[in-house]
Formats: C-alpha cells, sequence, structure tokens
C-alpha cells in the first residue's frame, strides 16, 4: 500500500462550536476499519472522544454512498472500501481543556484526539492536513507547513501529537539551543500588554534560557522547531499543562507577572517531556499505542516524577530561580507529600498503575505520582551522589536512558532500575522497594544530609476541611481521612456557618491558628441539608517542612552541595 491519509477540516461557522471534517482514503480495498482516539497523548485520562462525533458517512470517489457499519464506541467498519473513498463526519467542541477542543467565535483549539479519525490500516502512512478557517485567523501548530493552509505529519501518531491553535493570538519567537521556539499566546479574557512580541520578550527569554539547560542535559534536542500555545484563561483556576513530541499547550490564569516561577516551573515540565515522557516512553505509551484503552504502567514516577524533579532544576540551572526558591519549592514537595492520607494506603507503582481509574476518594486512597515521583527522583540523585563520591548523578542516568532509550524504544520500570544501579555502582533494591512498592514513611532528613542540606519543621493546627464559598456559608468539597474533622462526623457537602462562634469563612479556615493552637478544641456549627448541627473537634497538627543548607556541612557535603545547586552555597535562610 502507497500514499497518504489526506484530511481537510471546515470551521466556517465556529460560533456553533462544530467543525466538519473529510478524510481522502489511500487506496485500500475490501474492509477499513476507522476509529477515534479515547485518550490524548500525554493525558491519562479515558475521556471517549468519539462522543462528539456525528453524521459519519463514506463516499466513492464519484459521490456513491458506501456502507458504514459502527462497531462499537470508538469503532466504524467500512465492510467493502475503494481507493480514494471520502469519509465524513462533524465534530462537536466546546471544552478549553488541555487533552480536548474547543472552537468558538474568537479561536478554535484542536488537539488531534477529538479530532482525527485513524483510518487503522494507514495509520503509518503520512498524512496531510487542509485547514479550510475564517480568512483573518492565524494558525500555529507543530505540523510542518506545506503551502498556506496546508500542513503535514510523519504518520497518524505525529499528527495527533501535534495540537492547533487557530484565530486571533500574539505572537513571538526565539532561537536557542539550534531550535526555533515559537509563542502563541490566546487570552480568553481580555486584550492586554502581553498582545505584543514585546510584550511577550519575558516569555520567549525564559524559554530559552530553559532550553539551553535541557539541551545541555541531554546533548541534542530531538527537533528543530518547537510550539508553546498558551491559553489565558480564567479555568481550571490553576495552571494546567500538557506535552506533545514538539509542542505545549499550557492554560489558567497564567499570572506571569506575579507567579513567574510557578510559570516557567510548568513551562520547563513540558518542555522537559520532549525528551522525558514523548519519546523516552515506557512501553504501552509510546509510538504506536493503543489509544483505545487504558495504558496501564508502573513508570509514572519516572514519566512524570523525574519529569518534575527536572521542571525545578532545569529553572535553577537557568537562572529562573534562585537557591533560596529553588530550596522553598523542596520544602513545599515534601510538605504536600506528608499531608496526602493516600501515602499510607498506595504505593507509587501501584499509584502509577491504577491513575485511569482512580476512585472516587482519590487523593485520600492513593498517592500523587507527581509529588512522591519528583521526591523519589530528588532521593534518587542524592544516593547515586553519595554512592559515587559525586562523580554522577540523575544526570547520568537520564543520559543513559536517552542513549539507549530515546528513540522511542519502550523500556520497563525495572530497566530504569537496573540502570541506576549500575550507574551508582551498587544494588538500589532497598531504595525502590521503599520508595515505589512501600508505604512505608520516608526520612527526608537523610537525603538532605546526603546532599549538605538541613531539613526543618514546624507543627501547624489542622482540622482536614477544604472548603469554599461565601462567608457563612463555605461548602465542604473534601474531608481528609483520618482527620478531627473525619472524626468529628463532617462530610463532604456540608455548609460551614460557623467555627466556634466566628462567621466560617476561607480566610478563617486558612488561619485556623488565630483562633487555636494543635489540641485544643472547636465548635463547628453547619448544615447538613436544612438540618442545622454541631460537632466538637479536637484540633489537629500538619507539618510545613523548610530544605536549608545545613548550619555545619563536612567538606564533602559542602562540595556536593555546591555541585548540586551549580552555583555555590545558598545565603542561609531565616529559620520557620
Amino acid at each position: 500500500m502507497q500514499g497518504y491519509v489526506h484530511y481537510q477540516l471546515w470551521i466556517d461557522r465556529p460560533h456553533t462550536h462544530r467543525a466538519s471534517v473529510e478524510i481522502t482514503l489511500p487506496p485500500l480495498t475490501g474492509a477499513v476499519e476507522l476509529a477515534m482516539p479515547a485518550w490524548t497523548p500525554g493525558a491519562y485520562k479515558l475521556v471517549d472522544h468519539a462522543r462528539n462525533v456525528r453524521s459519519l458517512s463514506v463516499m466513492s470517489p464519484t459521490g456513491e454512498q458506501l456502507t458504514v457499519e459502527r462497531l462499537d464506541l470508538h469503532r466504524w467498519l467500512i465492510p467493502e472500501t475503494v481507493p480514494g473513498a471520502r469519509v465524513r463526519y462533524e465534530v462537536y467542541a466546546d471544552k478549553l481543556m488541555i487533552h480536548q477542543a474547543q472552537i468558538n467565535a474568537e479561536h478554535a483549539f484542536l488537539n488531534g484526539g477529538p479530532l482525527w479519525l485513524c483510518v487503522i490500516p494507514a495509520r503509518c502512512l503520512p498524512a496531510t492536513v487542509a485547514l479550510h478557517l475564517p480568512k483573518e485567523w492565524q494558525v500555529a501548530t507543530a505540523l510542518t507547513q506545506i503551502s498556506p493552509g496546508l500542513y503535514r505529519a510523519d504518520d497518524y501518531d505525529a499528527l495527533i501529537d501535534a495540537p492547533i491553535e487557530a484565530g486571533s493570538f500574539a505572537t513571538a519567537a526565539v532561537d536557542a539551543a539550534g531550535v526555533r521556539w515559537e509563542v502563541a499566546w490566546h487570552d480568553t479574557q481580555t486584550v492586554n500588554h502581553l498582545k505584543t512580541p514585546s510584550g511577550l520578550l519575558p516569555v520567549t527569554k525564559g524559554i530559552a534560557k530553559i532550553a539551553a539547560a535541557a539541551v545541555k542535559l541531554f546533548g541534542t534536542a530531538p527537533f528543530t522547531r518547537y510550539v508553546c500555545l498558551f491559553h489565558e484563561c480564567e479555568e481550571p483556576g490553576y495552571l494546567n499543562g500538557l506535552e506533545h513530541a514538539a509542542s505545549l499547550a499550557i492554560q489558567g490564569p497564567l499570572a506571569l507577572a506575579s507567579r513567574p516561577d510557578a510559570f516557567f516551573t510548568m513551562v520547563a515540565h513540558e518542555i522537559f517531556h520532549a525528551w522525558n515522557g514523548r519519546r523516552l516512553t515506557p512501553e504501552g505509551l509510546g509510538r504506536n499505542c493503543d489509544y483505545w484503552r487504558p495504558a496501564h504502567t508502573t513508570a509514572l514516577w519516572v514519566v512524570e516524577g523525574i519529569t518534575e524533579y527536572y521542571a525545578s532544576l532545569l529553572c535553577l540551572r537557568a537562572g529562573l530561580l534562585d537557591q533560596a526558591a529553588y530550596l522553598r519549592q523542596l520544602g513545599e514537595l515534601i510538605t504536600s507529600y506528608e499531608r496526602m492520607p493516600g501515602r499510607h494506603i498506595a504505593t507509587l507503582a501501584e499509584s502509577s498503575f491504577i491513575t485511569w481509574n482512580f476512585g472516587d476518594d482519590r487523593w485520600n486512597s492513593a498517592v500523587n505520582y507527581y509529588v512522591k515521583g519528583a521526591l523519589t527522583a530528588w532521593a534518587l540523585d542524592a544516593e547515586i551522589r553519595e554512592q559515587t563520591d559525586n562523580a554522577r548523578s540523575l544526570d547520568d542516568l537520564m543520559r543513559a536512558l536517552w542513549e539507549k532509550h530515546g528513540n522511542a524504544v519502550p523500556y520497563q520500570s525495572a530497566t530504569v532500575e537496573t540502570l541506576a544501579a549500575s550507574i551508582a555502582g551498587c544494588s538500589l533494591d532497598n531504595f525502590f522497594d521503599r520508595q515505589l512498592r512501600s508505604t512505608q514513611e520516608i526520612d527526608w532528613s537523610r537525603t538532605c544530609r546526603k546532599l549538605g542540606l538541613e531539613l526543618r519543621t514546624r507543627q501547624n493546627p489542622a482540622l482536614g476541611i477544604s472548603a469554599s464559598g461565601a462567608p457563612g456559608a463555605l461548602k465542604i468539597g473534601k474531608i481528609e481521612a483520618y482527620s478531627p474533622a473525619e472524626e468529628a462526623g463532617l462530610q463532604a457537602n456540608d455548609v460551614l456557618v460557623a467555627i466556634s462562634g466566628l462567621r466560617a469563612s476561607e480566610e478563617l479556615l486558612a488561619d485556623i491558628g488565630k483562633l487555636v493552637i494543635p489540641g485544643e478544641r472547636l465548635t463547628m456549627s453547619y448544615f447538613r441539608g436544612d438540618r442545622l448541627c454541631a460537632a466538637e473537634l479536637p484540633v489537629g497538627s500538619s507539618t510545613t517542612f523548610q530544605v536549608v543548607p545545613a548550619a555545619r556541612p563536612s567538606k564533602s557535603q559542602t562540595a556536593i552541595l555546591a555541585s548540586y545547586l551549580e552555583g555555590g552555597m545558598a545565603p542561609a535562610l531565616a529559620p520557620l
């Protein structure tokens, strides 16, 4: 079989949130299966994109209607096709989410998964895409442009791994580390100063620094052009990003001016994924994976955890974080992990495996593999440095993985463990059993000491409640397992009215330490439906962690810390 698959997309009435798609099939005969992915590359979530496909039909090149049968939610069958047959269908899209798609009067964000049907017997053939859009719209995508409005992908996997932004947006570009880095910034709220290339200068400067640090680590970039798609929007209320082979998409309140640390850490996370995650992949998540079933793996601690660890580290090496800010983020990471009830229930490997079907009580019953995975990467870095007298580090493991598996050669989690032990020059079985396959407590101060750092703690009053809403009407969203609130009988959807006689508010909950100290008791007044209730509960405690340079480091600790932070000792931090 020769040829290519040609896709065409029409958006002529964008306010309807609908697009029309036509696929011209290559020279195929006999039965041909079509399928719409159930998930988007990089997003471990089944969303069943086929639910938004409608009016699917198939015609011969002469206009004769061909039979098509729907096999299940995701798949269709053309029992007898002819060369050059055309598949037509319509897609509805109005979700501005990193793994989905949105079409409206202002723009179109087009992830490949929700948009492009896969012609199964032609999955490995090149694909071309013709975009028919409102004439004033711009286009930003990592797909290779052949001519105005016409693009090319090496195959179907490359096609759905290259989202498209179309509409009105600010653009900028920078050359760094042998790569052209392009930025498209779409503001869904207002027209602001970032709508000009000069307004985007801080973004391109930061990207160039991150790029240089990433390429220095791996030695080479596996692309010559990379596209960064940003959506400034209120939803989902926090920064959220998704990686692709040669592009990224980041959405939410980007807050570049007020929170540059968080912004550039997210950018670094997604850029690092271009190596670790899109090309370095565990079995089931790489090219030619099954987009119609969950891709279970125990290796998300590598894909996401190591990436999360390097996100901050790259920003430190790039000069976008100073040492104090970097160590503060480490402390926040430990604090976040130690406050997860699910760390006592599920191991890191198990939480990775079940990410596709977490229970409704997710964070009370599983551990966040981004957080514990990043801490495991940090601990592994320290372990390798200690075992090799600081001659080797996690950088060496990542370069070795890249050399062996970077050309889309899938690996297993055990492969990473074996390679890490080889670099450390000793068995790491006990380390990985504790970090990946156990729920036992972890002494993070031990990791700190290996790196010439010190772990400080502070006890804070805690109730185990997450609630939001207007003062006097705070709706409980989540109750932490085994917390004072759970023991007192409070539950999700109760509405807090007062706390020890004071009107309940988000500010009061956040500053509960101004009312009480751990061990004291307070009274909660709340509505459960129409019934006014009250509960007395003891105030619990939670621990805040801070990572600082060791006060009296040994000579070897001083050398390791200087090497680790790549810039010598950080200034002393004030105690908590």
